[in-house]
């Protein structure tokens, strides 16, 4: 899921793969890898916390 996510978020910010040579990306293309790095699983992780925050284990 993670690799999918990385690509719908690349392609939804412009980026521009390269197949030789070094490719300049946009600054919209490098917010979004920033935001992939950073924002996003920052996101996901507080998400997880939540819902393993109200996972309540039986103590038998």
């Amino acid at each position: 899921m993670g690799p999918v996510l990385a690509g719908l978020v690349m392609s939804a910010f412009g980026f521009v793969p390269s197949t030789g040579g070094a490719v300049e990306q946009t600054p919209h293309a490098i917010t979004g890898i920033v935001l992939l790095y950073s924002l996003i699983p920052v996101a996901t992780q507080i998400v997880s916390l939540l819902i393993f925050s109200r996972y309540r284990l039986d103590h038998d």
